[in-house]
């Protein structure tokens, strides 16, 4: 590359920061045009290449390129960045989404409430979408489907692996671009996980983060608050106590990074407020139990404290939407009773 070209690409690259930290300063709505070659517009995303999806002042979604011309005719609500196989997501006038090409033309027939961004795979690219009943599902470049439905799945990693949940269940898997798991041993402890990194994926079961191998083996040992993929075979993870430390891939503690004063505070805040869960869980119950829970004068109480706790979710009218923590304890089920025999008076 000549010295000429890149001093171009830097300019352009100092101008692209520029008007990011300028766009990262709007609101939704925002109030303030950001003005690029001599054009206004609402929102202008980061350029991917020479391509980069713009709002116009008018409400108008296009893209342009970097001399701030449109690349094609046609006009969306939203558009989003171009990925792999060199393909955006969109949102038109009627609130649906889809895939485009460079040339702004849809890559398939089928619309959908929400799309995701195309990702590499090593047969191609796919991208998550969620269909007209909340259902995910997984599709490649040419928008067959992969995969799915699923209650929920994320992007895939460069060989495949997403993070889904089951639809009927919620229970938490890594699937490949085919729908198949990606880790062959015991999954149904496993809350959330990752996906995975160089063949060792972070999940959560009810003790805490760990790493697996596709086997489902533990890589190291212990449990962690959170934790980040391994980076040249050491990961920074947040232990159970509160403060941070970087390990290697056996769980050795490598290097003490403390806690800053801030989280420290944060903590010890949250924990002199437990006890309030403890005790509206259990008012909670026993109004249930005598059949108050929705009756005057604790109605605005305990409906207050059930949506704080996740019991359930206000609906319009009286009725409230129960969630599937207040269907657990609705029912006769053994996390019921642990919970009625815990929160006894003489253990709170």
């Amino acid at each position: 590359m000549s010295v000429g070209n890149l001093l171009a690409r830097r300019r352009a690259f100092a101008y692209d920061q520029r008007l990011l930290w300028r766009i990262r300063g709007l609101s939704s709505t925002p109030t303030e045009l950001v003005t690029y070659r001599g054009q206004r517009y609402q929102e202008i995303l980061s350029f991917h290449g020479d391509v980069a999806a713009v709002r116009c002042a008018e409400g108008q979604a296009f893209h342009i390129n970097r001399e701030g011309l449109p690349i094609y005719q046609e006009r969306y609500d939203r558009t989003f960045g171009f990925y792999a196989k060199q393909l955006a997501a969109v949102k038109d006038h009627e609130a649906k989404w889809f895939h485009i090409d460079m040339g702004g033309k849809a890559v398939y027939r089928e619309r959908y409430e929400w799309c995701g961004n195309f990702s590499p795979v090593p047969n191609g690219a796919q991208a998550p979408v969620r269909s007209v009943g909340n259902e995910y599902f997984c599709i490649d470049h040419l928008g067959q489907v992969l995969s799915g439905p699923y209650r929920y799945v994320g992007d895939a990693n460069s060989s495949g692996q997403a993070v889904a949940w089951d639809l009927e269940s919620g229970g938490c898997m890594i699937v490949n671009s085919d729908g198949s798991r990606w880790c062959t041993g015991d999954q149904s402890g496993w809350i959330d996980a990752q996906a995975p990194h160089k063949g060792i994926a972070a999940v959560r079961d009810k003790d805490g983060w760990f790493f697996v191998d596709q086997t489902g083996s533990q890589v190291g040992c212990g449990r962690y608050a959170l934790v980040e993929p391994h980076y040249n075979g050491q990961a920074r993870v947040q232990l159970l106590s509160g403060t941070w430390a970087v390990i290697d891939e056996t769980g050795r503690v490598l290097v003490d990074l403390g806690e800053a004063d801030l989280s420290a505070e944060v903590a010890l805040d949250a924990m002199s407020k437990k006890y309030w869960e403890s005790f509206a869980l259990k008012a909670v119950l026993e109004a249930e139990a005598q059949g108050e829970a929705q009756k005057d004068p604790l109605n605005t109480i305990l409906r207050n404290a059930g949506v704080e706790l996740g019991l359930w979710r206000k609906g319009h009218g009286a009725e409230d939407v129960v969630l599937p923590r207040g269907k657990l304890l609705q029912q006769a089920t053994p996390v019921a009773a642990k919970c009625r025999y815990w929160l006894q008076d003489r253990f709170v």
